[in-house]
């Protein structure tokens, strides 16, 4: 017999943000205490059918099986720890944005209602450095749940979200949550490098020089949105009071060697139109994408 819930969700949605981030820097920090519980969770697994079947909560139907379990344990147990998330204000901004958008509509995207893609939507609230990435996690989960989701990756080869939330490159987050029409929660993780604000052209040039940022800083400017071109990865000013030989010329330099190269975006949707209610089962559903400037993949 499916268990029924009447109210599957803690709508308190900016302590579920932060409790997600909270759990996350945990995980990062000791990857084996996520470990003991998804262990914990084998013993709900239902090995006949994949039904995911945790006392108080909804029914997940599991693509994978019990597979996917030690396959994630074993992923977290060869980790070392991780450095602690930055929590970013302006990357919450962006989550939330999003949040809003495509929650009310019941939309299932990274691509924002009007068809804005990651990177450019993400771009409006400041300037990302070397790598950007993004998780949305759907369905009646709680903080742990969100998590413990997006680490089994269920269903995705590669576990491109797994990989957004254990990448070392990573230092700063924006997380926010909020209601969707048809899967009952939205979840958003917005991840970088670094996000700088606008203004920060001086602290920009600063990292260069110190050859933080990776040969991928540079893009192809004809086939990248001009305002972030223009804001973030410009040929220099000598006229700047940040100006610097050594930097310049290696922006210059890798604008002339990217001209071929573009973005990377990772596809993980899997929608499969679900509406679920309190005594359905619910299908694992989780959705991400990573942006690395190297290689070109297109959303599909």
């Amino acid at each position: 017999m499916l268990q029924k819930n009447t109210n599957p969700l803690n709508h308190d949605y900016d302590k579920k943000s932060k409790e997600i981030f909270r759990l996350l820097n945990e995980f990062r920090k000791n990857p084996k205490t996520l470990v003991k519980h998804i262990e914990g969770l084998k013993k709900y697994l239902d090995n006949k059918t994949n039904i995911l079947s945790e006392p108080g909560k909804i029914q997940i139907q599991m693509i994978e099986g019990e597979n996917i379990f030690n396959e994630a344990i074993k992923f977290l147990n060869g980790l070392g720890p991780l450095e602690p998330l930055s929590l970013d204000e302006r990357l919450c901004k962006s989550a939330n944005e999003h949040v809003q958008d495509i929650g009310p509509k019941g939309l299932l995207s990274y691509q924002s209602s009007c068809g804005t893609e990651p990177e450019e939507r993400i771009s409006k609230f400041g300037n990302y450095v070397e790598s950007l990435g993004e998780n949305i996690d759907f369905g009646p989960n709680d903080a742990m749940g969100v998590l413990v989701s997006l680490t089994l990756d269920d269903g995705e080869a590669e576990r491109p979200h797994r990989d957004n939330l254990f990448k070392a490159d990573y230092k700063k987050v924006g997380i926010a949550c909020g209601p969707h029409k048809t899967e009952y929660q939205i979840c958003v993780m917005d991840f970088a490098f670094d996000f700088l604000p606008f203004n920060s052209e001086k602290e920009t040039y600063d990292m260069l020089s110190q050859s933080q940022i990776s040969n991928s800083y540079a893009k192809n400017q004809q086939q990248t949105n001009p305002e972030v071109v223009n804001s973030i990865r410009k040929t220099p000013d000598k006229n700047s009071p940040s100006y610097n030989e050594e930097t310049a010329n290696f922006i210059n330099n890798q604008i002339q060697n990217n001209n071929e190269k573009n973005g990377n975006y990772g596809n993980n949707s899997k929608n499969n139109n679900a509406n679920p209610s309190v005594n359905k089962i619910y299908n694992s559903n989780v959705l991400g994408c990573e942006v690395i400037l190297r290689q070109k993949r297109k959303f599909s």
